[in-house]
């Protein structure tokens, strides 16, 4: 050959070389083989089989409720021609919706509109498929954690998938490490007595028995993984998994950045996974400072042929989503290494995929086919702004080229660009200057709605004084909030409670009336009296009990103290569900922490209702509201104030915490309803806080910016944390911030000022005449919405409903 065609052949492969990454990530790297209930719920959502920049197949759907339907179809589809297969299922909240559609058509396989569905996703069966033979594989588990624990994941998998499938006791393999070793000898009671385990210990000699029998229970652990390994290998590999992915991007417990060939082993929790897995094993105290088990990678595709389908819900995922979808393979997102397999998806939910961008530019050039609307014009400049960093005036379009929305927008542009830049930065100017008016609207009564206790104060303390010095105001707390009290709160209210203090109380405790306890409190909080405001959660904890358990005297009174000290609580497993007059208790002191902050405003007592919505319990899976039990109590208060404006907390379906949208539905629901009066000239003002906040450059999103102070956010975290003490210890912490909640609620108002700095510009504050733009250390945003919006933001609730419904008689 010669030399000049051996340097061009070089160059040519010189040239591949660099230009390979570009082809690698403009194609996915596989085209999927939809099966035939695949194509049906693909064609439902009208997105396109592939996307150029998504590295997963991906089927969306449009809610929860749609992806528990369209995994159990997948799996029963599955399940007919591989009845002895290997199967793995994740636990917690994410396949609520799975499980009950399992339960559904498993007992109602025979009804007329069920085999229509079911003919029409491909699937012609007599009945439903013989699961009894299949291989159940147990894909987690928290460690240390007691067999008989009710959240521990070994109980949750026969619970709900053993059970369910009727699947044989010979083929569940379970995380069942107690039931040998030191555990089985010991207890974890003894050789983990706090819960905790450090694997560190594990590098030194022991220093005590103590740390001996630890050491050799670690030793016991890996073990244990490796057994647990070697038995799936012999099983042949997992032929179905439905796993989650975690806020952190854990699929099952796989550490971030860990290796692709991982096989089943032990993880450290960081924060973030512990917060995410708090709900599932009975709260923070006692998720954090564990480790967990998990399978690897590796034995995820140890098969490679294995469905592999990964479940996302909310838009609370949807940056991890985001990532995993449209990242090439990357040991830093654990989901992307399932990549390359024939048979590996993502299910999510349009929430969940919000943030993928080829989805969101086909929404947008469908909206924009007939012509641009003002508001997704705005959409993509403020996108753009904030993509680039730059203000919106300073844009050029260049900045727009650069990304696909952009792009879109330059296409067919309905205005000249410099148009649009300072009709959105008009726009946003006037979204301040409506903050800044919004307690002159028309009226006199407002009903503040609050899922919780202190959802109103995270979300929009800064403009409580205003509104209570303007309006009429009344405060609806749907639920106590009684799950995120921990025990040990509870027991340092009743450790304060010595013999001495309550002979010296007493008369406060049985006789005092409410209104004198309360002023009580409020001279200690303008004292700032740090002692006495902890010592007034002991005052309500001491009357609570007299009154929930009808206590006539102080003698009662200690031995029903000595009995929750001594007995109840230490013979409480982490995690249990609390007995009733418990919860209630719990649920009092939260209910107590609402009307401290009522008071400090000045907000009479008889002006807080507290719903003790039914559907708010600690179950597994929370009940869907009903419309006598839910909706219709919030209708009577509704209609006995009758307001002329409403707050509601906005969050959207599948973010956390799940309660937030229940109250939406619970709103929307009612204010549909008939029995609601005085409808048609309410405002509605949606407002988020620490569990999930507005996106400006997305739909729905806020459109009132209320400039905050630095005086403001210091008040709003005194008067949080002095307060809601329960909640400094809560059992559900955020996943995204490792500390209190108001401190959370602070960083974000400042987060959302340096936003509007960046759109637009530090100018535009910095000189701005009006004091409170010119001086604001933070910014409030708001949404005010019509009806018709809140009603689209809120699904109906009768088809979950009747899914629950035959789900739970057929379980009894």
């Amino acid at each position: 050959m010669q030399k000049s065609a051996r340097q061009a052949i070089i160059g040519l492969i010189a040239v591949w070389l660099i230009l390979q990454p570009l082809f690698v990530y403009s194609y996915p790297q596989h085209t999927p083989k939809w099966t035939k209930v695949e194509q049906k719920f693909l064609a439902k959502s009208s997105r396109q089989p592939t996307y150029p920049h998504e590295y997963f197949a991906v089927i969306e759907v449009r809610n929860n409720y749609e992806l528990g339907k369209l995994t159990a179809l997948r799996f029963i589809e599955w399940v007919q021609h591989n009845p002895s297969g290997v199967v793995a299922f994740t636990s917690g909240y994410t396949p609520e919706f799975f499980i009950k559609f399992l339960n559904y058509y498993k007992t109602n396989w025979t009804l007329p509109e069920v085999q229509a569905e079911l003919q029409s996703a491909g699937i012609h069966l007599k009945k439903f498929p013989n699961t009894s033979n299949l291989r159940l594989v147990q894909m987690e588990e928290i460690y240390p954690i007691t067999e008989k624990h009710y959240k521990k994941i070994s109980n949750y998998t026969i619970r709900h998938y053993a059970k369910e499938l009727q699947i044989k006791p010979e083929n569940l393999l379970l995380m069942d490490v107690g039931k040998k070793g030191i555990l089985a000898e010991k207890s974890m009671n003894v050789v983990f007595m706090n819960g905790k385990v450090d694997l560190s210990i594990m590098n030194n000699k022991p220093a005590s028995q103590v740390e001996a029998w630890q050491q050799r229970a670690i030793r016991d652990v890996r073990e244990f993984c490796n057994e647990y390994e070697n038995k799936i290998r012999e099983w042949g590999g997992i032929d179905f998994v439905v796993a989650g992915v975690s806020y952190g991007g854990q699929l099952g417990f796989n550490e971030l950045g860990g290796r692709a060939d991982s096989k089943t082993h032990i993880v450290t929790l960081d924060y973030k996974t512990a917060a995410h897995g708090a709900k599932d094993f009975g709260g923070i105290d006692s998720a954090r400072g564990k480790i967990a088990i998990t399978i690897g990678m590796g034995t995820i595709t140890m098969n490679p042929n294995a469905v592999m389908i990964i479940l996302a819900s909310g838009e609370a995922k949807a940056p991890i989503v985001r990532d995993a979808i449209e990242s090439k393979t990357n040991l830093l997102y654990p989901a992307t290494i399932l990549q390359k397999y024939p048979n590996s998806r993502f299910y999510i939910t349009d929430g969940a995929g919000k943030l993928l961008d080829d989805r969101q530019t086909e929404d947008l050039r469908f909206k924009s086919k007939h012509g641009w609307i003002q508001k997704h014009l705005e959409e993509v400049v403020i996108y753009v702004s904030l993509a680039e960093k730059k203000p919106i005036l300073s844009l050029t379009a260049n900045d727009f080229k650069r990304h696909a929305r952009g792009r879109l927008l330059l296409e067919n542009p309905p205005k000249p660009l410099n148009t649009m830049l300072r009709e959105t930065h008009n726009v946003l100017t006037k979204r301040i200057e409506t903050g800044l008016k919004l307690t002159s609207a028309k009226g006199s009564k407002v009903m503040h709605t609050s899922p919780h206790p202190e959802d109103v104060i995270l979300g929009y303390y800064p403009l409580i004084d205003t509104f209570v010095n303007k309006y009429k105001n009344h405060f609806l707390y749907f639920t106590s909030g009684f799950n995120s009290v921990t025990d040990s709160y509870v027991l340092s209210t009743l450790n304060r409670a010595n013999d001495w203090w309550l002979d010296k109380e007493q008369d406060h405790i049985f006789s005092k009336t409410n209104d004198k306890l309360i002023n009580k409190f409020k001279i200690s909080y303008h004292k700032q009296d740090i002692e006495q405001l902890h010592m007034f959660d002991t005052y309500v904890a001491m009357r609570s009990l007299v009154s929930i358990f009808g206590i006539k005297d102080l003698a009662e009174l200690k031995h029903t103290i000595r009995w929750l000290k001594d007995e109840y609580f230490p013979n409480k497993q982490q995690g249990d569900l609390d007995v009733g007059p418990i919860k209630l208790l719990k649920g009092m002191l939260r209910e107590s922490e609402a009307e401290r902050f009522a008071t400090i405003k000045n907000v009479p007592i008889a002006n807080i209702s507290h719903l003790r919505s039914k559907f708010y319990s600690g179950r597994e899976f929370m009940r869907t509201p009903r419309y006598d039990t839910d909706v219709l109590p919030f209708i009577n208060i509704y209609n006995k104030i009758k307001p002329d404006i409403i707050t509601v907390q906005d969050d959207p379906d599948s973010a956390p915490p799940i309660t937030n949208y229940r109250v939406l539905q619970i709103i929307a629901q009612g204010l549909r309803s008939k029995d609601a009066v005085q409808k048609d000239n309410l405002q509605i003002l949606g407002y988020r806080n620490v569990w999930f906040r507005y996106v400006l450059s997305q739909p729905n999103s806020a459109n009132i910016f209320v400039p905050v102070s630095s005086q403001t956010l210091a008040a709003q975290l005194r008067t949080y944390n002095s307060c809601f003490n329960s909640q400094k210890m809560s059992s559900f912490p955020s996943p995204f911030f490792d500390g209190d909640f108001a401190a959370l609620t602070d960083t974000i108002q400042r987060e959302q000022l340096a936003d509007l700095k960046i759109l637009l510009g530090a100018d535009y504050f910095a000189r701005n005449p009006v004091a409170e733009i010119r001086d604001a250390a933070g910014f409030v945003f708001m949404n005010q919405m019509s009806l018709n919006e809140l009603f689209r933001r809120a699904e109906d609730l009768q088809p979950a409903i009747d899914l629950e419904e035959a789900y739970i008689s057929n379980k009894h």
